[in-house]
């Protein structure tokens, strides 16, 4: 029901709230769940990484949005799926330990970010016609 709510209120705020959609206490809610994993996430990194630092996790928000639309959300809008991302999630971070093993630099891997997207656009792109969904194919040309 919750997820129901979330989704009729981004789609259009309006009329989830003359369908009777609590939405002020609905978006509360989302943003609270949003920060609660922001700060699990962070964390976990924390862990990860033996320390604390505020720019720990700069350049992962290309690779979370490389991992979206990989799995078959497009930039646009409209209808997503969790396991489209998980598996986007994955191939990325194939990709990622890939350019480790082969002996990428991270800087290069951060500037690499596009050619990693790119690149899993052309691995996933029959899962992703497959799926109904185009994928990378209209955002990067493969």
């Amino acid at each position: 029901m919750f997820g129901r709510r979330v989704r009729a209120i981004g789609g259009n705020e309006r009329v989830a709230t003359l369908a009777g959609v609590p939405t002020r206490s609905v978006k509360v809610l989302t943003f609270t769940l949003c920060g609660l994993a922001a700060g699990i996430g962070g964390v976990i990194l924390a862990a990860r990484l033996g320390t604390g630092s505020p720019v720990a996790g700069q350049g992962f928000e290309l690779d979370v949005i490389a991992a979206v639309v990989i799995g078959g959300t497009p930039l646009t809008g409209g209808l997503g799926r969790i396991t489209g991302t998980i598996v986007g999630a994955l191939i990325i971070s194939m990709l990622s330990n890939g350019l480790v093993l082969i002996g990428v630099g991270s800087v290069e891997q951060q500037g690499g970010c596009m050619f990693r997207g790119c690149a899993a656009g052309r691995v996933v792109t029959g899962w992703g016609a497959s799926q109904g969904r185009h994928g990378l194919r209209d955002h990067c040309g493969v």
